[in-house]
């Protein structure tokens, strides 16, 4: 469904309307559940004057804005630093192996030992083609076994892993045993490991050597043993040495990102019901961003 007629509303709040009311009662049919219009249409919801409309969509759109603008500096510093690891692998004659560089964790943490509050990544978390990672589950939820890993480490997709899920750990937690935990064999080499990992290059390698038909993966026996442009110990170590202030900052700004995103489901209800006005809502934008 779309709209076309907003009968003079402002379409930016008519956006944060339906985004802040519940429809999932109006579902019709029962082996494939659809929204009709007609059987929404005498919802009745509160309309304020267009001047407040403004202004509400004004407040939730400058978090928008800012977690726009984190991710996009996100993505920019991740294509720089694939484009980086190219240059500096142009023309290289020597190679390595990714077993060279890794270990592959192996930390089986049962459910019944885990503290609640313990973060929990799932294949669905990680992006793909994306360095880092910006969402996570809580381990509450998990009632199966899973890995451990730690702050630093690199989570790889090892389901369909033609997906390109490979990123950088910003904090420890437990994951999917769908995902490949590595831990760099030389704490220096760690940004090297990372962008060599993640390349295109790589994922193209575990893709083509994968086993099964519906539901492909990948190994640490066939991931390990991929060949890799190696630069020298120094050089490798200068790029390692580059990309770390940018990875901490990268981290910090997907952080804000869930804080912003926080907020600003936190005052969606309460402005879109005028429980919170729009003033008293502009403070709070203002320390967040």
């Amino acid at each position: 469904m779309f709209v076309k007629d907003y009968k003079g509303n402002l379409p930016r709040w008519v956006f944060h309307l339906f985004e802040n009311t519940d429809l999932s009662g109006f579902d019709s049919g029962s082996v494939q559940p659809m929204l009709n219009r007609n059987y929404i249409a005498q919802v009745p919801v509160l309309v304020p004057p267009l001047a407040e409309q403004q202004a509400i969509a004004e407040v939730l759109g400058a978090l928008d804005d800012k977690i726009a603008a984190n991710t996009e500096l996100a993505a920019t510093a991740d294509g720089f630093i694939r484009a980086d690891l190219l240059r500096l692998t142009e023309n290289v004659e020597l190679t390595t192996t990714v077993g060279a560089l890794a270990l592959n964790r192996k930390e089986l943490v049962d459910p019944s030992t885990m503290d609640p509050e313990t973060r929990y990544v799932g294949l669905e978390h990680i992006p793909r083609r994306s360095l880092w990672l910006d969402s996570s589950g809580s381990a509450s939820s998990v009632t199966s076994t899973k890995a451990g890993f730690h702050a630093g480490d690199i989570l790889f997709g090892k389901l369909r892993p033609y997906f390109h899920k490979v990123v950088s750990a910003p904090f420890s937690g437990v994951c999917s045993t769908d995902v490949l935990v590595l831990a760099p064999q030389e704490s220096e080499l760690a940004g090297f490991l990372l962008a060599s990992v993640a390349s295109d290059y790589v994922v193209e390698r575990v893709t083509a050597a994968s086993e099964g038909t519906r539901m492909p993966r990948t190994s640490w026996k066939d991931l390990s043993a991929v060949e890799i442009a190696w630069p020298g110990e120094q050089k490798a170590r200068e790029f390692s040495a580059s990309i770390a202030p940018v990875r901490q900052a990268i981290e910090v700004l997907l952080q804000e990102n869930q804080t912003l995103a926080a907020t600003r489901d936190a005052l969606l209800p309460q402005l879109m019901s005028g429980k919170l006005r729009v003033k008293d809502a502009e403070s709070l934008v203002s320390a967040a961003v």
